[in-house]
């Protein structure tokens, strides 16, 4: 079996209190198959009991929002364990993948691809154990070009890609890109029922199905966990989730190239360890162990960020103390109090009228005036950038 290992580092954002602070966040995440994908953005950490590790590369320059990131190359920098038996599954699947590439120049473009110069050096380091590599698709396919061949550009990572997919199959009979069995089975005649079951887990690994499952590892990945199964969403609800937050990301740039079918999303699912249950043995969907806060996070990420008003009109921020945030309107030269978890509506119109906050954070939803929490955080970030003070000294504040 295959297995991964890499440790991706990204900016997590958090507010304490009235305090953002922004810190990078080690996500490590354990998993028990091949091919694995995360994200470099990657907002939760996370500890999983189970041996094999996946992690990316953080790339370069700011990565703190997932709408901004530079469209280009899908393949992600992960690092995996080479072993031998990783090595045979892998030219196994690259034999019936690629059959007119001779069989030297493949076992050489597969050395290429992880790392080495040559494939005897790669037998020679692989007789002392396995060794952690970076597997690269471009060396993999330039080698194969020199030699007048021309194969996909991610021929090497859909190689992967399939090894685990295919021990996802083997382990669960039943799995298939719809779901669980197959649609409107139950109106199939027998022979009609098995073929169509064969050509759906033929379907799960084909190119486009492989890329789903790279997309929802990608999303799981940045889920939490929960010790029980959680049973307001399902993996239907999960993998328009997970299509929802590829399109906010930027990077795929058109919908069907983000699509996330219920088959793959509960792959991903059995791949990365998660708890996998049937909502019900005629349903096609399953419940996740996986946390609805952090489902909920990861959608408000792909809310847009509004206009940020110009304070000090109406009121200024001094600064903050304890949890507390000082403000002083500055028509009725008078102080205002409030705690972080004090910032409601309600009395965030204490500081300026609906008006006010309605232009600048525009409403979510119909029932809301504005967006309260957004000018909350704006809120925050001012208190953070005016420092920490004492009640006394923002009443100086105040009177000047």
């Amino acid at each position: 079996m295959l297995h991964l290992r890499a440790r991706g580092f990204a900016p997590l954002t958090a507010i304490y209190l009235n305090l953002p602070n922004l810190f990078d966040a080690p996500c490590r995440a354990g998993y028990d198959a091949a091919w694995l994908v995360a994200p470099s953005t990657c907002r939760r950490v996370r500890r999983r009991k189970y041996a094999t590790i996946l992690c990316a590369v953080p790339l370069p320059g700011p990565s703190r929002n997932r709408r901004t990131t530079a469209p280009g190359s899908r393949e992600p920098k992960v690092k995996i364990i080479i072993s031998p038996s990783f090595i045979r599954s892998l030219k196994g699947d690259l034999r019936s993948s690629l059959p007119d590439i001779k069989s030297s120049h493949r076992v050489e473009a597969i050395a290429r691809g992880l790392g080495w110069a040559t494939n005897a050096a790669m037998q020679a380091r692989l007789a002392t154990g396995a060794i952690e590599r970076e597997p690269s698709s471009d060396a993999f396919a330039a080698y194969l070009a020199q030699h007048g061949t021309a194969v996909q550009p991610r021929a090497l990572s859909h190689a992967i890609g399939r090894v685990s997919v295919r021990v996802v199959l083997t382990a669960h009979e039943s799995l298939t890109p719809h779901g669980f069995g197959i649609y409107r089975g139950d109106r199939l005649s027998v022979v009609e029922w098995h073929q169509r079951y064969a050509e759906a887990r033929s379907k799960m690994l084909s190119p486009e199905c492989i890329e789903q499952f790279e997309r929802a590892i990608e999303y799981l990945s940045c889920l939490d966990t929960t010790k029980g199964l959680n049973r307001k969403v399902t993996s239907y609800n999960l993998k328009h989730s997970a299509e929802r937050w590829h399109d906010g990301r930027g990077i795929e740039g058109r919908w069907d190239r983000e699509y996330v079918s219920n088959g793959m999303l509960i792959a991903a699912a059995h791949h990365l360890g998660l708890q996998v249950k049937r909502v019900s043995p005629g349903s096609f969907t399953a419940n996740l162990n996986v946390s609805s806060r952090s489902i909920q996070a990861l959608e408000d990420e792909r809310k847009p960020v509004p206009p940020q008003p110009d304070a000090g009109q109406l009121f200024r921020v001094l600064g903050n103390n304890s949890g507390k945030v000082f403000y002083v309107l500055t028509d009725e030269d008078r102080m205002i109090t409030l705690r972080a978890d004090a910032h409601t509506p309600a009395n965030l119109l204490r500081l300026a009228p609906v008006a006010y906050w309605s232009e600048r954070f525009p409403p979510l939803t119909r029932r809301a005036a504005f967006d309260s929490l957004a000018a909350a955080a704006y809120l925050f970030r001012q208190a953070s950038d005016a420092g920490i003070t004492s009640v006394e000294g923002a009443y100086r504040q105040s009177r000047t």
